[in-house]
């Protein structure tokens, strides 16, 4: 399988990988300055989002559905209004270009993610949701 590789307009810093086995998601995340989720639907909760800022990326996404509950605008990411390119263009080029703000940004993604998201958060509610239902 080839990974599809092609530039987005002029910007040569932006690549489409196509699909990504998951070990290759994970090296792809290493390298990653930001991940991007603009989406135009009410997501609940994207992976991708997920597994980005478990890797201490920060997350540009649309204000729309679950995403501002998992992003943390001005603290983990950014939100944009959906369907606003210009916004979007505007805050990825804002973010991309201050690496302080990256890491601030990343840090706190990964501390979300692992305090919000981890295995033993997911754990600890799902045994207090059970706990509720046979009480």
């Amino acid at each position: 399988r080839d990974v599809v590789e092609r530039r987005a307009g002029n910007i040569a810093n932006l690549r489409w990988l196509g699909y990504l086995e998951r070990h290759e998601v994970a090296t792809a995340l290493a390298r990653a300055s930001l991940l991007c989720m603009p989406s135009r639907w009410y997501e609940n909760a994207p992976y991708s989002v997920l597994e980005a800022m478990a890797a201490g990326v920060p997350v540009i996404a649309s204000a729309i559905g679950g995403l501002p509950e998992i992003v943390r605008d001005g603290e983990s990411g950014v939100l944009v209004p959906p369907r606003n390119p210009a916004a979007l263009a505007n805050t990825i080029a804002q973010v991309y270009s201050d690496r302080s703000a990256q890491q601030a940004y990343g840090e706190a993604a990964l501390r979300i993610a692992r305090d919000a998201y981890g295995p033993e958060r997911h754990y600890d509610h799902l045994t207090a949701l059970y706990h509720d239902l046979v009480d």
